[in-house]
């Protein structure tokens, strides 16, 4: 009898551990009147697989949607705005913590692909700017 408790014990160990390994959070961001303006993904998993994760951060800004991909990366993001006529006025800043401009860019095409390969591991202050409207993320490159 003590020999099947065990070995149920250990086959229900063995189906649960996998679920909780690969766990995720799911966090929104609102606006002042109530509009979801980002939805943000958090694995919590193993750390080998944590490169083939790929989170992507949704925002409108001045009815235009904009979404940055992957966050985190390993050095290349991307940023893709939608919902926008042609005539389009937008610019990007990249900045470290410590507030150094370490990357700007005027007149954003529809997908702009970003390089901070250069730079260090860390967490990095990415501000879009549409239409005289700014919003700002937190890009991680690992």
């Amino acid at each position: 009898m003590k020999k099947q408790i065990i070995i149920l014990s250990i086959l229900g160990m063995l189906i649960i551990l996998p679920i909780t390994n690969y766990a995720q959070i799911v966090s929104f961001s609102y606006d002042d009147t109530g509009n979801r303006t980002q939805r943000e993904i958090i694995f919590i998993g193993d750390k080998d697989n944590s490169d083939s994760i790929t989170t992507q951060f949704n925002s409108i800004i001045d009815e235009v949607t904009v979404t940055i991909f992957p966050n985190p990366n390993g050095g290349k993001f991307s940023v893709e705005i939608q919902n926008t006529d042609e005539d389009f006025d937008a610019s990007l800043l990249l900045h470290t913590l410590s507030g150094t401009l370490i990357i700007k860019e005027d007149n954003l095409s529809k997908l702009t692909n970003v390089d901070i390969s250069k730079y260090e591991n860390g967490t990095y202050l990415l501000s879009i700017i549409i239409n005289d409207k700014k919003e700002t993320w937190k890009v991680v490159k690992r």
